[in-house]
């Protein structure tokens, strides 16, 4: 093989190779983004399949049309987030931010403050009820908005676990064991509202 052959094609292996280590590092900046965001789904997925355990209702921020006080209004014809055939793929949440969490009510609490006003508790299982120690689950979720607490059994140590929810918008504290000590736990989050169900 003549020379000048040979050293054009070490020339065009030695370009081929560098193209082929440019496209595989400009290709590992999106996909490590894709699989740390398939990550942080797959806990976030399992934090709320236990949130269900416990009674607990959510809401995506597709699902909400609007926040009338504290009651969250789903959007009958709402959509998940992000291109159907992407979806398939990662899942309906994976664009998508959960901004609502309801915990379960302990219903001794809620038919004692309505007692003689509808039905008896003794026609409802109690079920779980959520603890101060379960708010370390909501916490998961930074982009929560609405967070309703009324008639659990949560109180002031709870609260602790809030701290870091910056879009924390509105919190019912209505009927709970919650202080205004506690409340100071909170006092970072200068958006906050407090509100009631009543």
């Amino acid at each position: 093989m003549p020379e000048s052959t040979s050293k054009t094609r070490r020339r065009w292996l030695q370009f081929r190779l560098q193209t082929l280590l440019v496209i595989v590092a400009v290709l590992c900046v999106p996909l490590a983004w894709v699989a740390w965001k398939m990550d942080q789904k797959r806990h976030e997925r399992a934090v709320i399949a236990e949130l269900e355990r416990l009674g607990s209702s959510v809401g995506y921020d597709w699902q909400m049309d609007c926040f009338r006080r504290l009651w969250v209004v789903p959007e009958p014809d709402a959509k998940p987030t992000g291109p159907h055939w992407l979806r398939r793929l990662l899942g309906d949440d994976f664009f998508s931010h959960l901004v609502y969490i309801h915990l379960r009510p302990d219903l001794e609490t809620f038919f004692g403050k309505y007692k003689g006003d509808g039905p008896s508790s003794d026609q409802y299982t109690r079920g779980p009820v959520a603890k101060d120690g379960d708010l370390r689950l909501v916490a998961t979720f930074s982009k929560l908005e609405v967070l309703d607490l009324s008639y659990s059994e949560i109180g002031d140590a709870g609260l602790t676990h809030l701290k870091g929810l910056a879009h924390l918008r509105f919190l019912n504290v209505s009927e709970t064991n919650i202080t205004d000590a506690g409340l100071r736990h909170l006092k970072s989050l200068t958006t906050l509202k407090y509100g009631s169900s009543d």
